[in-house]
């Protein structure tokens, strides 16, 4: 979509008035549904990833009814702020079908390192590409999905390339891992940390205060403190997934 197009709808938002609430056009339903398509970006993944603040009483819900047509009329801020959201995304890379030489080496992967779809992301090296979640792995692993970003693929293969192999794992079944599992920090590990607690602005006890709870048993901030300090060396993973976790859920500091 060309740029004066985008300036000719945010401009007719705009005299419409900000409290009015005005019937969705066929050529608005149209840019969002286009938008979607062409970014792959949820609703959901549009809130997540927003790049400034999302309009109070804005969510994911009422941007899906209105790509899906239930919802026809909506605030003309709202519109715009949707419509300029989708527009900072990307075109999304090429899709690539997943051969089952691929998914077997990719499940090789994950048998050799011992580590999952969750973990893989929490210690990445690199930065995930928009888009790319634990789920999506997961279902290229069970033979549910039969295509992939090509992108988010080479992303993932990448990561598992840098693993050392797992040992002494005490199990076959090593999606059952117990609680006691412990992931060795790395620099990589603490410069992750650092930097999501530079982006969110939120130190350990007040992490601690947007976590799932219950917190996973044994887990407080004198421990996460140790991590930040570089002056512990391991941590139980399940700890390390839960305080990665919540920092990635949350909004850059305003």
């Amino acid at each position: 979509m060309k740029g004066f197009e985008y300036q000719s709808q945010f401009m007719a938002l705009y005299v419409m008035g900000r409290s009015q609430r005005v019937q969705i056009t066929n050529y608005q339903w149209d840019l969002l549904k286009s938008e979607r398509q062409r970014t792959t970006a949820s609703p959901q993944d549009l809130i997540k990833g927003a790049t400034c603040q999302v309009p109070q009483g804005l969510n994911a819900s009422l941007i899906s009814a209105w790509i899906t047509g239930k919802i026809k009329e909506a605030r003309p801020e709202y519109l715009q702020w949707v419509i300029k959201q989708y527009k900072n995304i990307p075109t999304t890379q090429p899709m690539r079908p997943i051969t089952d030489k691929m998914r077997k080496a990719l499940n090789e992967e994950f048998l050799r390192t011992g580590i999952g779809s969750t973990r893989l992301l929490s210690g990445a090296w690199g930065q995930i590409p928009h888009g790319l979640n634990a789920s999506t792995i997961n279902s290229w692993r069970s033979d549910s999905a039969k295509m992939a970003r090509h992108e988010h693929w080479m992303f993932v293969s990448q990561e598992y390339a840098r693993l050392s192999d797992q040992v002494n794992l005490g199990s076959k079944n090593l999606e059952k891992r117990n609680s006691s599992d412990r992931i060795l920090l790395t620099s990589s590990h603490i410069t992750l940390l650092k930097s999501e607690r530079d982006r969110t602005g939120l130190g350990t006890i007040s992490i601690m205060r947007h976590m799932l709870k219950p917190l996973p048993e044994g887990l407080t901030k004198n421990i996460i403190e140790s991590w930040m300090r570089g002056s512990a060396k391991s941590a139980k993973a399940k700890h390390w997934e839960c305080v990665i976790n919540a920092y990635k859920a949350l909004p850059d500091l305003k």
